[in-house]
């Protein structure tokens, strides 16, 4: 393009590298944040008004918490599986059945189901134990050298039909613990 048509471009490009490095920035900014709240939602620190109950502290093990808190042991509210081996001679073609969710399915934002699904049309007697359900916690349990794939965490907010695989472990509650509260 002529000069002045180039220049034009390089000004366009320009504001939108701009305001491509601000948006970034405010992502940074926000995910710092969030960091933070987490931390003091997770310790007590900052708490939602319906649930205070009292203004005061206890020390515990893990350090101050709210004196309505209890510390308890994830057995005493959970239990812990591992997930299961599948034949790859079990896996349909037809995407139908029950989605069995890898390590792959659980990446930093939560459960991803579109990541090169694989099925079984049958849940026999022996793979019924590994069937995912409402509530349960999913995690990585084990990793690739060089990459942090391993303790991604995911939270299953509604009933599919998944099974849980091999090197992902679930976490169950033993009756809907936030009822409690």
């Amino acid at each position: 393009p002529p000069l002045p048509e180039q220049k034009k471009i390089a000004s366009i490009l320009s504001t939108w590298d701009n305001a491509i490095e601000k948006t970034e920035k405010l992502i940074e900014t926000k995910t710092k944040l969030k960091k933070g709240l987490m931390q003091q939602l997770l310790t007590g620190k900052k708490r939602f008004k319906e649930f205070i109950k009292s203004n005061e502290y206890k020390q515990t093990e893990l350090g101050l918490i709210p004196v309505d808190w209890e510390v308890k042991k994830l057995e005493a509210i959970s239990t812990l599986q591992t997930g299961y081996a599948f034949e790859s001679s079990s896996f349909n073609d037809d995407y139908s059945g029950y989605q069995i969710i890898r390590m792959s399915n659980i990446q930093k934002q939560g459960l991803v189901l579109d990541r090169s699904p694989i099925y079984i049309s049958n849940v026999d007697k022996k793979s019924e134990q590994f069937i995912i359900n409402y509530g349960d916690v999913l995690i990585t349990l084990t990793g690739t050298i060089g990459k942090t794939d391993y303790g991604n965490v995911a939270l299953i907010n509604k009933n599919n039909k998944m099974l849980l695989n091999q090197r992902v472990g679930r976490v169950k509650p033993i009756k809907n613990i936030t009822n409690n509260i």
